[in-house]
């Protein structure tokens, strides 16, 4: 997957934290899930995506305990985002 694909991705699944260069998932309930693996599902703290240079940091709250997963540029193969649907 292209860089500025993914990117693209992201950007249009989260809005900017401001004062950061970090992204917030736009919905609560929202889920990311990279490279078919597990899916950072956020449901009362919304994941942040912080799009560096070399990597693609995602970081969320599981529980009682903060997670953070990186992802290289190059061996990231697909993006998934998801959400529930507003009527």
């Amino acid at each position: 997957m292209v860089r500025a694909t993914s990117e693209k991705v992201f950007k249009y699944a989260s809005v900017p934290v401001p004062g950061t260069l970090s992204r917030k998932l736009c919905k609560k309930g929202s889920r990311l899930q990279m490279n078919e693996g597990l899916v950072e599902e956020i449901a009362d703290e919304m994941a942040t995506v912080f799009l560096d240079e070399d990597c693609l940091r995602v970081t969320g709250k599981s529980g009682k305990e903060m997670v953070n997963t990186c992802y290289s540029w190059e061996k990231l193969l697909c993006a998934r985002t998801t959400g529930e649907v507003e009527e």
